[in-house]
């Protein structure tokens, strides 16, 4: 059986748990993937291989596609190993919430049940790789109406008469359109491709017996020693497009490289953690994966603008959890969730410029598990390995 029967065939609670969004009157709910290193620690090998069992079903329908959209930013990852499973030149363009230096033209669009409901997309890297695709794919983690792909559908093809001779796709690890939204889809001429279809069932009121208190705010903790600082020298980003094969492989190239420069500087670790960053999620996946082909007990997740509510009810998924401010903006609040003890802590980044007071706050969250060394990673010009 391939990862995709696998996946299919798990029962939906190893996949999903239920959590309540705290103050967000849009929607009260939150499905958790378990597997998704996103607000949950994953181990990468299942992550990865749910991540490309969705592209191996879209290269199975449609062995013709050229581009997938991937939505901020929790299928960030996602949309970029999808790639890897639809095989070939296949091109990944992300959606972001960040500023991109050098873009000229932003499409707009949003998701509205979100607790950040704008969304962004480089309209000049749609147009270019539009023209070399027969089939698009719209790609996000769960499709619960399927109304955020239909904004962005609409406002595309407003501005693209041409997205109207390609084949629409909607993809996602999770679907659960009623029959009103998925008629909905198809009068826009989307059809979709997904690994688990859910039941109807009434989230909002099986979320709304829990109690969830907010995130702490980590206090924050300067370095005490020099911690040390690797650079991955790869210019290349989702957010403007990437062909997905040379974004992977390079990532894997650069995750192999940095684990031996680190390890000839730290005790071999017990447990590993790495964390990526709100949508710098896949290269902290690669740089994880590398860790644990090694023989590394390791886990992966990422910081998120999800405000998840807290609670130590049973089996209620989100434990604990910490406010820092953002890679990207200090102005702005992020949250980590379910931290434990780590041997050993490694950080990656495609922020541009890290924000101090996020790594200090990191650092204290961390250090309220006496975690050990950590060790920072961040895009930039020039590869530094020691």
């Amino acid at each position: 059986m391939n990862e995709e029967g696998k996946i299919a065939e798990l029962p939906v609670e190893d996949l999903l748990c239920l959590a309540k969004r705290y103050h967000n009157t849009k929607r009260s709910y939150l499905l958790v993937n378990r597997r998704q290193a996103k607000h949950l620690p994953s181990k990468p090998e299942e992550t990865l291989l749910m991540m490309r069992a969705l592209g191996e079903k879209i290269r199975a329908s449609y062995p013709e596609t050229h581009l997938v959209v991937a939505f901020a930013e929790t299928a960030t990852a996602l949309g970029l190993m999808a790639t890897e499973g639809i095989g070939g030149h296949c091109l990944c363009l992300t959606t972001t919430r960040e500023a991109v230096a050098g873009v000229t033209e932003w499409i707009e669009f949003r998701e509205e049940h979100s607790h950040a409901t704008e969304q962004r997309l480089d309209g000049n890297a749609f147009q270019k790789a539009l023209a070399e695709t027969k089939t698009v794919v719209f790609l996000d983690d769960e499709l619960s109406t399927g109304k955020t792909i239909r904004n962005m559908v609409q406002e595309l093809s407003a501005r693209f008469p041409e997205l109207a001779g390609k084949t629409r796709i909607a993809a996602s690890i999770f679907y659960r359109l009623d029959a009103e939204n998925e008629a909905s889809m198809t009068a826009l001429g989307i059809a979709p491709v997904y690994l688990v279809r859910l039941p109807q069932r009434d989230y909002e009121g099986e979320a709304a017996h829990f109690t969830v208190a907010p995130a702490t705010s980590a206090v924050p903790v300067e370095a005490k020693e020099e911690e040390m600082r690797l650079t991955a020298a790869i210019s290349l980003d989702p957010r403007t497009g990437v062909v997905g094969a040379s974004y992977i492989q390079r990532w894997r190239t650069f995750a192999w490289k940095a684990l031996l420069s680190i390890l000839k500087r730290v005790v071999p670790p017990d447990h590993v953690l790495v964390l990526g960053t709100e949508e710098c999620m896949l290269p902290a996946l690669l740089i994880a994966r590398a860790w644990d082909a090694a023989g590394y007990d390791v886990r992966c997740h990422a910081t998120t603008r999800s405000p998840i509510g807290i609670s130590t009810e049973p089996e209620y998924p989100i434990r604990e959890g910490w406010q820092l401010p953002s890679f990207y903006d200090a102005s702005r609040t992020t949250y980590l969730y379910n931290l434990a003890h780590y041997d050993l802590v490694v950080v990656v980044t495609d922020a541009p410029a890290p924000t101090k007071a996020a790594e200090d706050a990191l650092r204290g969250a961390l250090a309220a598990h006496t975690c050990g060394p950590i060790v920072w990673i961040r895009t930039g010009k020039t590869e530094v390995l020691a």
